[in-house]
Formats: C-alpha cells, structure tokens, sequence
C-alpha cells in the first residue's frame, strides 16, 4: 500500500512495491520483496545521514541528506538537486508528492519549496513563520502546517489560507491528509486532531494513545491512521475507527 506524503518520512514505497529506507548513519536501503531482504543504494550519497526519504509521482526518489541538500535517486544512480535552493547548506523538514513528477519540500527554516523537474522554486509567500510539516491530499493540493498557527492550504499560485476552525492546540508539528480529503495533525502536548480539507471543526482523536509526543502520523489509502511516539521504540498504534 501506498502512504500519502508525510513530514519527516524516513521510509517511502514506489509505485512497483518497491520499499525505501533511510537511515541516520548507514544511508538508504532498497527491497524489492516487500521487505524480506534489503540492499544498501547509497554508493553516490555524499554522506549517510538521511533526513527524509519520498517517492515522487513519477517514481523517482528524493532524499533530505544529512549536510548536502537534496538528492534523487533514478535508474539506479544518485544526483544533487538542488537548483535554486539557497547556496549554504538547507536541510529538509520533509517531502510530499505532487503530480506529472512534481516535489514539494519543506526547509528546516520553514520555508517551502516546489520542484518542476528542473529547478526549486521558493511558494513559503504568506505561510507563517515556523514551519513544521508539509503533505498532498488528493489530487496533488497541498497543505502545510505551522507551530503556533495551525494549518494551511496552498492554493496552487501564490496565497496560503488556514484550514478549519480554531485549533484547540495549534502547534502542528506532523500531519498527513488521507484519501478521503481528512487531515490528520500532530501536535505537542500528545494533541492529535483532525478536520476534512473543506473546513469546520478540529476533532481531538487521542484516545487510547498514551501521553507522549507523536513522532510520526501517516495514512494510507484505505484511510487507515497510524501514529508512532516515543513511548519505546518500534511501538506502533493503529487507529481503529
């Protein structure tokens, strides 16, 4: 199953099934088995520190590297991407897929990024400061969340608009947007909410996870939630309505 982009990602799925997997201090891994055995691709990386790791729509592999900005992966070679990004080094926050093979990336500065096949292109304009995630919905819209301001939508040209009401705790700090135009936040504190894309209330959907931050939240295309924290590490929750 495919995941619907997320922030931060460290493990992606192509279109053919085919698994990546970054790390901190061994690069990327591959499987072509749905996980059953695993071969090292990082030969070309210019260091071993993955941030984050995305497959575009066009089956190309983006990865955020620990010191070099942005690389991607295609037949079976790495190279630098990072035309028009800032000239010292930029480190990546996260991913999320566009469509016809575009990529959106989000900075450790807070500042968001489109890329064409050619080049970066800076579309932060009216976001707030203090960026944290970024994620595509259905049909390629883009969404990005912020500390302290909660949720916004792109709308493609050049003007961001907050998503939903008032958010009860708006320091979003991941979030992912399911099949059926839900998003679902992250926020600290262990405040997990969601809102659908057109608007109206912030639903807090924590029960039964326990009182520690969430360290990733995605879902998949059947509109199943799944969140991790930092409760032990492996430890996996799985939303059941």
């Amino acid at each position: 199953t495919k995941v619907r982009a997320g922030s931060g990602k460290k493990f992606t799925v192509s279109s053919s099934n085919t698994v990546y997997a970054g790390t901190s201090t061994y690069g990327v891994f591959q499987s072509a088995d749905d996980g059953t055995s695993w071969s090292n691709i990082s030969s070309g990386l210019p260091d071993s520190l993955i941030r984050s790791l995305q497959v575009s729509s066009n089956d190309k592999l983006f990865a955020g590297t620990g010191a070099h900005g942005v690389y991607q992966y295609f037949a079976g070679s790495w190279a630098a991407i990072n035309n028009g990004l800032p000239v010292t080094n930029i480190l990546v926050t996260g991913f999320a897929t566009g469509t016809a093979g575009n990529m959106y990336m989000m900075a450790t500065t807070g500042k968001i990024y489109s890329w064409d096949g050619s080049i970066w292109t800076d579309i932060t304009f009216n976001f707030p400061s203090l960026g944290r995630a970024v994620a595509t919905g259905p049909g390629g819209i883009l969404y990005a969340g912020a500390f302290a301001s909660g949720v916004y939508k792109f709308d493609g040209i050049g003007n961001w608009t907050i998503v939903g009401a008032a958010m009860p705790n708006n320091f979003v700090s991941k979030m992912t947007v399911a099949a059926n135009d839900t998003i679902y936040v992250a926020c600290n504190s262990n405040n997990v909410y969601k809102c659908h894309a057109a608007g109206g209330g912030w639903a807090s959907i924590n029960t039964g996870l326990p009182a520690t931050d969430v360290t990733f939240i995605f879902a998949d295309a059947q509109n199943r939630l799944f969140i991790g924290n930092n409760t032990s590490p492996g430890v996996l929750y799985r939303s059941v309505n």
